[in-house]
């Protein structure tokens, strides 16, 4: 839920990044998020089967961690514009890939009468998450407008580092 929890983060503290630092209005803000929206669906549609066929499900998982977490640092660091708004579509490139890698590998660590189960938790954490991402971001939002773009990065990379861990000691 952590890992699934920050994509709604960036999003919404990205909202509400651009239009207080860059004092976008509520329209061209919420363009800019449909186009974000739009690069994820993307992503997930064209660019993560060959990837993941390519890589494997693991290797992939761990790129788009460190990717993503990259992104949103470099979203950071960056205070421009345009900037700001390309490593936001970047991070939801990077973000499209994690969640079918994370029930693949779900799946072949489990026994498949128990499939349903897993998923049906899977889906509840992950909406769970959304609620506590986006909830945690505002709170960060409210005490510097660049926290959360560096607990994003380190939580990426923690759960990248989990998972290999993880993938190591099994």
């Amino acid at each position: 839920a952590v890992d699934l929890s920050v994509l709604p983060l960036a999003t919404v503290n990205g909202a509400f990044f651009v239009q207080d630092f860059f004092h976008w209005s509520a329209g061209t803000t919420g363009f800019a998020m449909s186009i974000t929206g739009v690069a994820y669906a993307a992503s997930s549609l064209v660019l993560v089967a060959p990837t993941v066929h390519y890589l494997g499900e693991f290797v992939t998982y761990l790129l788009s961690c460190v990717l993503f977490g990259t992104s949103a640092l470099m979203d950071g660091l960056l205070e421009t514009p345009t900037w700001q708004w390309a490593m936001m579509v970047a991070q939801n490139l990077f973000g499209a890939f994690k969640e079918p890698c994370i029930l693949v590998m779900v799946a072949d660590a489990f026994p498949v009468k128990h499939l349903g189960t897993l998923m049906g938790l899977f889906a509840g954490f992950k909406y769970l998450g959304i609620g506590i991402g986006a909830m945690c971001g505002a709170i960060m939002y409210e005490h510097s407008i660049y926290y959360h773009f560096f607990v994003e990065a380190i939580a990426e990379l923690v759960c990248g580092v989990a998972a290999y861990c993880t993938r190591v000691v099994w």
